[in-house]
């Protein structure tokens, strides 16, 4: 029998043929085996991950009590936070020889079942009784975070002097029962 096929022909029906070959390799074989590697680096990785997950869930929890230590569940603060600020700032004022000017307002912001309320009041003194009335209120938490200070002199018009004054911003989260 006489080869009629030449060298050309003989390539291409053999690169053809190793073509087909590695298609039904892959088809048949290595597209399994590719994707159990990366099931397997998928499954280590979560392994990994579950493995960190106690102290990934203490440091959760560490935030969040932090964030909770802002957030109060009370009604005391709607109601009545304006005569337990004035009572505090009342009661420290007498031993500090400072002179409150204005009394506490309140201003209450709703969204997305909190309320954001702040509270300011304003305070007349010196620097140094200012700075200890500060420290002293900023210990008790009962009435929220102090979220912002103003230190600013105001000349009397009356008497002439220049008395320096501050005016403290209290701010506290509070959660709606309902929700």
């Amino acid at each position: 029998m006489k080869n009629t096929l030449g060298y050309k022909t003989k390539y291409y029906l053999l690169l053809t043929g190793c073509l087909m070959f590695l298609v039904l390799c892959y088809n048949l074989a290595f597209k399994k085996t590719i994707h159990e590697i990366k099931a397997i680096k998928e499954n280590t990785h979560q392994f990994a991950n579950l493995q960190d997950a106690p102290t990934q869930l203490r440091q959760l929890d560490l935030k969040l009590k932090n964030l909770n230590g802002g957030l109060f569940y009370e009604d005391r603060f709607t109601v009545n936070g304006e005569v337990l600020l004035l009572e505090k700032a009342n009661s420290l004022s007498k031993g500090l020889n400072l002179t409150i000017t204005e009394l506490p307002h309140n201003d209450i912001y709703n969204k997305n079942g909190l309320s954001v309320k702040t509270q300011t009041i304003i305070i007349k003194g010196s620097f140094k009784e200012l700075l200890t009335f500060l420290k002293c209120i900023e210990r008790d938490r009962s009435l929220g975070n102090i979220c912002s200070i103003d230190f600013f002199s105001q000349r009397e018009s009356s008497s002439g002097t220049t008395s320096l004054k501050m005016k403290v911003f209290f701010q506290t989260i509070i959660q709606d029962k309902t929700k």
